[in-house]
């Protein structure tokens, strides 16, 4: 029974290992402020000339009306890179679609994320691409306006895979999944893209609790890891319970 409980003393501090992992990213946007300044200066408006973007305390970055595009540079990396984040569209266009973040090797938008106005302005669907302006795979299903959704997407640059999930976060199963090409194999920073039909006014979305990571875990809803830790628990202690009984 010793042998099995350090089975899962160990599972549980490996997945709490990997969920603490220092992030290349850590931004809650909870600190009122504006982009490129204190307390956001690590963030570069890398294009666009509107008005700086905006974050209030309650409900973190707003991305409105202007067209900056901004970017967090981190330390290259040519895995998997996974970016998580509360999204809360409070308004959309009644039609049109943009890219919204990027993961990026410095130079070009690689792994492309996309909002994408499904009917009339109220609900919306997201989309994957890989260095390219056309949606590469879109999800079946759509989402509502001011709903939060936790949404996290990872792009491999070495393979030029990228995967989205929302909803369940099991890393064998992302919710959409594509491919392309592109001739970067690096990544090395995290871009929040406004621009398109999205600068017209009509549209607004905040953005909340951002990590971005090398590690899925990271990125993720925090209960996951604990929903993991409880299953492998859970077993194992269905195990002792058996063997006590025999």
């Amino acid at each position: 029974m010793k042998k099995l409980l350090t089975i899962i003393g160990l599972a549980a501090a490996s997945s709490l290992a990997g969920a603490n992992a220092a992030p290349l990213i850590n931004e809650p946007f909870n600190v009122a402020g504006t982009m490129a300044t204190a307390p956001y200066a690590n963030w570069t408006s890398v294009s666009g000339s509107g008005a700086q973007l905006t974050v209030s305390a309650a409900n973190g970055l707003n991305m409105g009306p202007s067209d900056r595009d901004y970017v967090h540079a981190f330390t290259a990396e040519t895995g998997w890179v996974y970016a998580g984040f509360d999204l809360t569209v409070t308004s959309l266009p009644t039609t049109g679609s943009e890219y919204i973040t990027a993961l990026t090797d410095g130079t070009g938008f690689d792994g492309r994320m996309w909002l994408t106005s499904a009917n009339t302005g109220s609900n919306f669907s997201l989309g994957l691409s890989i260095a390219s302006n056309t949606i590469g795979a879109s999800t079946a299903a759509t989402y509502a306006v001011n709903t939060t959704y936790r949404i996290v997407y990872g792009y491999n640059p070495t393979s030029d895979n990228i995967s989205l999930w929302t909803g369940s976060f099991v890393l064998g199963s992302p919710t959409i999944t594509t491919t392309g090409t592109d001739v970067s194999t690096q990544i090395d920073g995290f871009l929040f893209r406004q621009a398109g039909v999205f600068d017209n006014g009509a549209a607004s979305m905040n953005v909340q609790n951002l990590v971005v990571s090398a590690a899925f875990a990271d990125a993720v809803p925090e209960p996951t890891t604990w929903a993991l830790i409880g299953l492998g628990s859970a077993f194992a202690l269905s195990r002792i319970r058996r063997r006590s009984n025999t």
